[in-house]
């Protein structure tokens, strides 16, 4: 439970909930999504409710959480609160943990560069956390598959690296492109790539981790996250 990582394969839990929530989602659901990622109501919505600017520059993922039934998302919640994912996270975060959201991500490829979250960073909402990432459409190469450094962080949880982007806009600040993280990193940097079929999953601390995801080339991806 000191791993601060871990892809988890062939879970019988985690393909359970994956294909409740395909089940869930229908056609409309998603085109009327994608259309709401493509609209300038969309990027007012980014600055203003989110405060987002970068990701409102190059819109790429909404949260479609909300839309889903009430039935679906009762089965979401009861999965969030299972003896096994509370256990987990009890056990790698060292306290009775508190679940602090659930979100619904559909990504979308948009033919421009990676940005905001698809770019190297730390989450910096907390010292400790435990992120679960559970693939809901299948996710290979093409639809942006999350990326994890392997090497141990050698930073500081505080320390701020100076290779990081010095933004004005929201949403950037604190990330780093890839040949700035190649640069301190090396060119050869093993990471895990959150790839595999519907119901796989990565535990996450994405706080202590760099990582990056969610740069789609060719394909839509659906990924359930819940954060504790």
């Amino acid at each position: 439970y000191n791993n601060t990582k871990i892809l988890l394969e062939d879970k019988k839990n985690f393909k359970y909930i994956a294909n409740e929530i395909n089940k869930s989602l229908p056609k409309e659901l998603i085109e009327n999504s994608i259309e709401k990622i493509k609209s300038d109501s969309y990027k007012v919505q980014l600055k203003e409710d989110f405060k987002n600017e970068a990701h409102a520059q190059n819109p790429f993922t909404i949260d479609i959480f909300d839309q889903l039934s009430d039935e679906c998302k009762s089965k979401i919640i009861n999965f969030a609160s299972s003896d096994y994912i509370i256990k987990t996270a009890a056990n790698y975060l060292g306290v009775f943990p508190i679940l602090a959201r659930i979100h619904l991500n559909l990504n979308i490829p948009t033919n421009k560069k990676p940005s905001a979250s698809q770019l190297w960073h730390r989450d910096d909402f907390g010292y400790k956390n435990l992120d679960f990432f559970i693939a809901v459409s299948e996710i290979d190469k093409t639809n942006g598959p999350l990326k994890v450094l392997k090497k141990r962080d050698p930073f500081k949880i505080f320390l701020r690296i100076n290779n990081e982007i010095n933004s004005k806009l929201t949403g950037e600040r604190g990330k780093i492109k890839d040949e700035n993280f190649f640069n301190i990193f090396g060119k050869e940097i093993d990471t895990l790539s959150f790839e595999g079929k519907s119901g796989t999953a990565i535990a996450l601390d994405s706080i202590r981790n760099y990582h990056k995801g969610g740069f789609c080339l060719e394909k839509n991806r659906i990924v359930l996250r819940i954060n504790f």
